[in-house]
């Protein structure tokens, strides 16, 4: 058996790219929607003077990401890591926008590197 041309690649594959083009717009939509309540919730925990980093959140995410793996067979480690690198974000964001309000004495319109 020869392998099919390119053309003939693209006409068997072509839809099914085109839907994980949409999941990725949706994917890549939900991550910014994500990464902009950072900021509310980064003027929300420098006004109330709650630390950054909330273990006990952690722990509650990965135990809904491990039961979502569970019910949709998908690897529990794929969907931890994803998110390892999301909360990495955004604690990064957090850190940056809290020094931000500290520096404009707590007005996030006065800091423009935090966007």
């Amino acid at each position: 058996m020869t392998a099919p041309s390119d053309s003939r690649i693209a006409e068997i594959l072509g839809p099914h790219r085109v839907a994980l083009d949409r999941c990725d717009a949706v994917l890549l939509d939900t991550l910014r929607d994500r990464l902009a309540i950072i900021a509310t919730i980064s003027k929300l925990k420098h006004t109330h003077q709650i630390a950054v980093m909330q273990h006990g959140r952690i722990d509650e995410i990965q135990q809904k990401l491990r039961t979502y793996a569970a019910q949709n067979d998908i690897s529990a480690d794929l969907l931890i890591n994803i998110y390892d690198l999301i909360i990495g974000e955004a604690c990064r964001l957090e850190d940056r926008y809290i020094a931000g309000l500290s520096q404009s004495g707590g007005d996030p319109q006065n800091e423009t590197a935090a966007g």
